[in-house]
């Protein structure tokens, strides 16, 4: 891992012997000499410099596609990061359960709701249906009452006539 990178370093033309000094003891990091480049900062450091066993170098060099090195400065800071991010995925996990479950909480209340106005509506259409009945029997008896009085009048104006017929034949008499 840190050979390519220090080969790819060197095919940067702006590159020089600065590029190669030792972030901790800033001499010179030789080709020769075991060193690694911070992943963030991008500075090379000794190996002895930053307490790295010929083992643990071996390991970075051999699996450097899938390991990531930071010096001892930048990794206090990416403790920091990782314990920040941690922290937020924590909240985001909180939150993620909040939504779930206030979701869950206004389907419920709005099935609930549904089966009270359906059930409300029930009622109203059962009220308005015998209300429905109640006027349609208003009406049956405003028409016997209408053909009642109409009798009534013709009678009465029956009984006019009869009564004046009789008040003429009295009178005649």
């Amino acid at each position: 891992m840190e050979a390519t990178k220090r080969q790819k370093a060197k095919l940067d033309d702006k590159s020089t012997k600065d590029d190669y000094k030792c972030g901790a003891c800033l001499k010179v990091v030789h080709d020769q000499d075991n060193g690694v480049m911070c992943e963030i900062c991008n500075n090379w450091y000794h190996c002895k410099c930053q307490g790295i066993t010929e083992q643990l170098y071996q390991i970075l060099n051999q699996y450097g596609a899938e390991l990531h090195w930071f010096c001892k400065g930048c990794q206090m800071g990416a403790n920091k990061l990782l314990a920040l991010l941690t922290r937020m995925q924590t909240k985001v996990d909180k939150l993620e359960e909040e939504i779930t479950r206030t979701r869950s909480d206004i389907r419920a209340q709005m099935n609930t709701n549904f089966q009270q106005l359906t059930a409300d509506l029930d009622k109203l259409c059962h009220r308005c249906d015998e209300n429905d009945k109640k006027v349609d029997e208003y009406k049956s008896e405003m028409n016997i009452t209408e053909n009642t009085k109409t009798m009534l009048e013709s009678q009465t104006i029956s009984n006019k006539c009869e009564l004046q017929e009789m008040q003429k034949k009295i009178t005649r008499s």
